[in-house]
């Protein structure tokens, strides 16, 4: 019974299972495994079947997966891609993809003080976000350390507030967004396929 209790991403973590398919339209998938020590993909939109999947949002959702290797991440998300309906056999094999060393690499990071949650989303626990930042900062520096890649640091990225996504959802506020959420699904549960 607990088991089945359990959410995808522990009971990977568990050894329950090796790997969990699932949806994502803003970090259920990615943010869910990196919380949970696992590897998690959410494949390019569009290159997914939806069948079966009540989608929220056309434009961000997307199935995808988690796993404890990413081997088994990479036989999963294209096994899903290679057997959708769409496919016409143009994705990569991702395991071919997999790489042995990092040489030739590129690794970028973004600035930790510029690309936090928005105060209205979560509230900030200084000593939390202070280790997240130092770990962050010392795994940038042991991957730059050993040379194995190229680090960039600051990669430079348009923040919300730039193109105006943030601009408009301070002025409706946070509930005035989770009710739009909230609409947007009902209505689009209500909508005959």
């Amino acid at each position: 019974m607990l088991r089945a209790a359990l959410p995808p991403a522990a009971r990977i973590s568990a050894g329950y299972s090796p790997i969990s398919i699932g949806t994502e339209a803003d970090g259920s998938i990615c943010t869910t495994a990196s919380r949970a020590a696992l590897y998690g993909m959410k494949p390019t939109v569009g290159t997914t079947p939806k069948d079966g999947v009540f989608v929220i949002s056309a434009t961000f959702d997307t199935v995808g997966a988690m796993a404890k290797y990413v081997e088994d991440l990479a036989i999963l998300v294209g096994y899903v891609q290679e057997n959708g309906a769409e496919s016409n056999g143009s994705f990569p094999n991702y395991q071919d993809l997999l790489q042995k060393d990092w040489s030739g690499l590129r690794l970028g990071f973004v600035d930790p003080d510029k690309w936090q949650l928005p105060p209205g989303l979560v509230t900030p626990i200084e000593e939390v976000s202070a280790q997240i930042k130092s770990s962050y900062m010392v795994a940038m520096e042991n991957i730059r350390n050993s040379g194995c890649c190229e680090v960039i640091y600051v990669v430079e990225l348009v923040q919300p507030k730039e193109n105006g996504i943030a601009a408009a959802m301070d002025a409706a506020g946070p509930s005035q967004v989770a009710r739009a959420a909230f609409w947007s699904v009902c209505h689009l549960a209500a909508e005959p396929r």
